[in-house]
């Protein structure tokens, strides 16, 4: 039975590695799926009115379930557990929506809707982000009870908390799970947070935080030179929406000062965009070595080293001074038991490091790569979380057509894997035909697959 599972649970590590070796063999998407030319506005009606229907579908799904106790149903946002009532329901029309919200993508990226349109359908988004009435992640009542504990965050006391915060106990237990974020972010969260006096309040206060980010981010993308398509399918983007608005993941944080370090590396300001990067490391560790492949500019190879290394040396060293020993000992505790799954993770990790120092070093950068990137620093070796697709933002961004088919397949790829909604029959189905599709739709390149970038 433990070879069945083993066989199972590594479909979806051998999906990403099958499309990494037959691009290394010279094979590479090159066709793209034709869509109906209709007026730009009706894709952004459609990405909003799927975003609204997964929105509705996470609502019911944290509200309906097998012996829901009566706190979680008090909750003032509600999150999806994996004792949800009707997940095979659930996950078939998240896959729907993330499919038709990336063909919406694709149309828009090959056909850019208008500056007004755009404006008016990302502040849409934004609105239903922050409005959203459901989460499908724990992770925003763990910040703010990071944020209540402060200094004790990275080994919390065995203590409630008291009133409505109550609540956050009754989720992440008692005392709660160490912080495995570094001190960077925690200063952010509490100073976020402060001024917020109930815990709605300071959860709302962490999504429009994110929600600026998120703006910040698309404007970044758009600083660094990239055509204005690009700019659309990051601003109409329900994926990156959810992860990073509704669900208020700290990795925007982190993606914006590596974009802000990108743009300033375009500019020949090393230094400056040295300290981004630092600090990037500091708000969560796993992009010490994610966000080095923007470096691959800098030349000569010495002084890229030696950028790197000072990145890697003044980050560690922050963490540990602000951090502790207690902070290190905090991400030992996130690491979980091994599962019939870890060789591949495991074998997926160690191909993800070689691709970011081939692409440190100038090494051309693969499309398929972005995939890969994501179990660098995943704790738990079974699937990779939704929000870590963006690990391979840093990676995609000296070749533009690899940021493009990141951007534009995250909302269905988020789908895929979220660990929520993944099941037998997506694993044992879904994830060989979504492989099956991605060679169909492929053609023989004219250059080496490990040729230098130019």
């Amino acid at each position: 039975m433990n070879y069945v599972a083993s066989a199972i649970l590594a479909i979806p590590y051998a999906t990403a590695l099958i499309l990494l070796g037959a691009e290394l063999l010279g094979v590479r998407a090159a066709k793209l799926p034709a869509l109906p030319r209709v007026h730009p506005n009706v894709w952004i009606v459609a990405i909003l009115a799927t975003y609204a229907l997964q929105l509705g579908d996470y609502r019911y799904a944290a509200l309906h379930g097998t012996d829901i106790p009566q706190w979680r149903l008090m909750l003032p946002l509600p999150i999806v557990y994996l004792g949800s009532a009707n997940l095979d329901w659930s996950a078939a029309l998240l896959l729907v929506c993330g499919a038709a919200q990336s063909c919406a993508l694709l149309a828009l990226f090959r056909h850019p809707p208008c500056v007004a349109a755009l404006r008016v359908g990302c502040a849409v988004l934004l609105g239903m982000s922050l409005a959203a009435p459901a989460l499908t992640s724990a992770d925003l009542y763990s910040n703010v009870g990071y944020a209540l504990l402060g200094g004790q965050a990275y080994a919390p006391p065995a203590a409630h908390f008291t009133g409505e915060y109550s609540a956050i106990n009754q989720w992440w237990g008692t005392p709660m799970v160490p912080a495995p974020y570094g001190p960077v972010w925690l200063a952010i969260d509490r100073l976020v947070t402060g001024a917020a006096p109930t815990l709605l309040g300071k959860l709302f206060a962490l999504r429009c935080l994110c929600a600026v980010l998120f703006l910040c981010a698309g404007s970044l993308v758009f600083a660094l030179g990239l055509p204005w398509r690009y700019r659309v399918v990051f601003f109409m983007n329900p994926g990156l929406a959810m992860q990073f608005v509704s669900n208020a993941h700290n990795d925007v944080v982190a993606i914006v000062a590596i974009l802000s370090a990108a743009v300033l590396l375009r500019r020949k300001r090393p230094w400056p965009a040295m300290a981004f990067l630092v600090a990037a490391g500091a708000i969560k560790l796993p992009y010490m070595v994610l966000a080095l492949p923007v470096l691959a500019g800098l030349k000569p190879v010495w002084q890229r080293c030696a950028v790197a290394l000072l990145v890697v040396v003044a980050g560690g060293a922050i963490s540990w001074y602000f951090g502790g020993r207690a902070y290190f000992d905090a991400l030992l505790t996130h690491t979980g038991p091994m599962s019939s799954a870890a060789g591949w993770h495991t074998g997926a990790l160690v191909v993800a490091t070689l691709l970011v120092a081939f692409a440190f070093f100038g090494m051309r950068r693969l499309q398929s790569a972005v995939w890969l990137l994501p179990p660098i620093g995943g704790f738990y070796p079974i699937f990779v979380y939704p929000w870590y697709l963006a690990w391979g933002i840093p990676y995609a961004l000296n070749r533009h057509r690899n940021l493009a088919y990141l951007l534009v397949l995250f909302p269905f790829v988020a789908a895929l894997v979220d660990q929520l909604f993944v099941r037998l029959w997506t694993i044992v189905f879904v994830f060989p035909i979504t492989l099956a599709t991605a060679l169909a739709l492929s053609a023989v390149p004219s250059r080496p697959a490990f040729a230098r970038d130019r």
